[in-house]
């Protein structure tokens, strides 16, 4: 399941379990400054917005496009507060198996996904007033964040939390300091060795015990613990706190320095060259325009509008003979609600194919069988249930149909009610385009075209309407004859009184050359029915 209309957004990252050994925090004078010894060739790939496949296709081009010219390290310019938990993952593989040395600037923000991204790359560096962190996982549904459960909540951080320690492993991150950026617990301090001041490792509350040490009071805070490290029996002292209880961890530029999770801090492209030894001339590789548009495309009020303009165009085009304008709304719409979200990520496969079905039902009913029957009944089903799914975000871990967790229910909930609710407007818009259809500017024009004999108009004139041509005029009204000049199915051309006028069929589909009666005349609207 997937989101069109309204996006499912899981922002996250993976719960790491902490080893019983911590590395020290780094400080500003341990940090590293040159990670390369001769001048590279870099180049620049911005993420930012919500992380989603078209931020994975995007990323992968463009970075095959700059190693194919030339670049050894890649920097990706992160600026995102999340996004999709599946996409993340998966960029996060890709730059694991990436045989080119990737980096991540922090330049203002990496929350959520964006940080699991940074800390997959080789190694991060941050800009001024910038931050990381703040990764615990929720569900954002129409009314915003959803609740979930402990069994829930497992659920989504199982899957990442290998990805996570791997990282974490992988580029020496503290896990403990990890683990608070998902998940609420107890307060941590970081405490120092009183001999040796190398030996810095960050503790939960709880295992202060263990050091001899115990939670500072609020006293011995306000004091800066002095009156604790006087009296502490223990080979270790607190240094500082570094989280409250129940809080989450965001840290700052200098904070994420201090703890071992930044290089350093860069402010702009030259102290970024400096500090990798890049040549100067490092080009920015960012999104083009069509990547944009497919982001846009998938944003809920688009997609609504896509699909109200897809059922306007297809029963305007069966309001007049031939492909028209109303068709080719049609066919762009289809084709813009079954790829931008399989672009995105944000539907799969299956459910483009439901959709495609739906519209191959509908197509037979309408072309091929007269009345409305069990394929049009079908197709319309199917379209309405690939939408429906289409509109809901996969949940993690689960390979099944039925939803499995609160936020994704609502979310299916919301899908419906956005459907119906589209579905009463199109209706809305059928009956007012029924009654004013020939009186509309620019789609009046779509009721008659050049005739194959005479160019004819229609002007309503109480329960008749009058044709005229260049050649002459004549007055339609119900129960004249004529024949049929091409199939209506419902609408086509008809020959009355010498004149090649627009008409719809009544009932049952008109074949060529069939004879036929006028039965109704409203509204610039001519209804004939085949007679015997």
């Amino acid at each position: 399941m997937s989101a069109s209309v309204v996006a499912l957004a899981l922002l996250f990252v993976a719960q790491a379990e902490p080893p019983d050994s911590q590395t020290p925090p780094a400080t500003a004078a341990e940090a590293d400054t040159t990670p390369f010894d001769e001048p590279v060739t870099a180049a620049i790939v911005p993420v930012e917005g919500m992380i989603n496949d078209v931020t994975l296709r995007s990323m992968k081009l463009r970075i095959e496009k700059a190693h194919n010219q030339g670049a050894q390290i890649i920097v990706l310019r992160m600026d995102t507060y999340g996004g999709l938990v599946t996409s993340a993952l998966d960029i996060s593989d890709y730059l694991k198996n990436l045989d080119l040395p990737t980096y991540t600037w922090v330049n203002p923000k990496a929350i959520s996904a964006g940080a699991l991204i940074a800390l997959a790359t080789d190694g991060i560096v941050m800009s001024p007033r910038s931050k990381i962190g703040d990764c615990a996982p929720i569900q954002a549904g129409p009314q915003g964040a959803q609740p979930m459960g402990k069994t829930e909540r497992e659920k989504i951080e199982t899957i990442i939390r290998e990805e996570f320690r791997d990282s974490a492993q992988r580029n020496g991150y503290n896990e403990i300091l990890c683990e608070a950026m998902i998940t609420l617990g107890p307060a941590i301090y970081l405490i120092q060795h009183k001999e040796d001041e190398s030996k810095k490792i960050f503790v939960r509350s709880g295992d202060l015990g263990k050091y001899k040490l115990k939670p500072p009071s609020e006293a011995d805070e306000r004091g800066g613990f002095l009156g604790l490290l006087k009296s502490a029996p223990s080979e270790w002292r607190i240094v500082e706190k570094v989280l409250e209880k129940d809080r989450l961890l965001t840290l700052s530029q200098d904070e994420a320095l201090r703890y071992g999770f930044t290089r350093a801090i860069v402010a702009d492209e030259s102290e970024l060259s400096a500090h990798f030894n890049t040549r100067p001339d490092i080009v920015t590789y960012r999104q083009d325009w069509s990547e944009q548009l497919a982001a846009w495309l998938t944003s809920p009020v688009v997609q609504s509008i896509i699909f109200l303009l897809f059922l306007l165009g297809a029963y305007m085009e069966l309001q007049t003979p031939g492909l028209g304008l109303g068709g080719i709304v049609a066919v762009v719409c289809l084709v813009i609600m079954l790829g931008a979200p399989y672009l995105t990520g944000l539907a799969e496969v299956w459910e483009l194919v439901l959709i495609l079905i739906g519209v191959a039902l509908l197509a037979v009913e309408i072309f091929l069988i007269p009345g409305f029957g069990l394929p049009g009944i079908s197709g319309l089903i199917l379209i309405f249930t690939g939408m429906m799914m289409a509109f809901v975000q996969s949940e993690p871990g689960n390979g099944g149909f039925i939803p499995t967790l609160p936020g994704t229910w609502a979310q299916l909930r919301m899908a419906v009610a956005t459907l119906i609710g589209t579905l009463i407007a199109a209706c809305v818009m059928f009956y007012f385009l029924s009654r004013h259809y020939g009186a509309i500017p620019v789609l009046n024009k779509l009721v008659l075209h050049e005739s194959q004999r005479r160019s004819a108009t229609v002007a309503e004139t109480g329960a008749s309407s009058r044709v005229e041509s260049t050649t002459g005029q004549t007055t339609i009204r119900v129960g004249q004859t004529g024949a049929a000049v091409t199939p209506l199915r419902p609408s086509g051309r008809v020959e009355i009184d010498g004149f090649i006028i627009d008409a719809l069929a009544s009932g049952e589909w008109v074949q060529p050359g069939s004879k036929v009666v006028v039965t109704e005349v409203q509204d610039c609207r001519i209804v004939v029915e085949e007679v015997a």
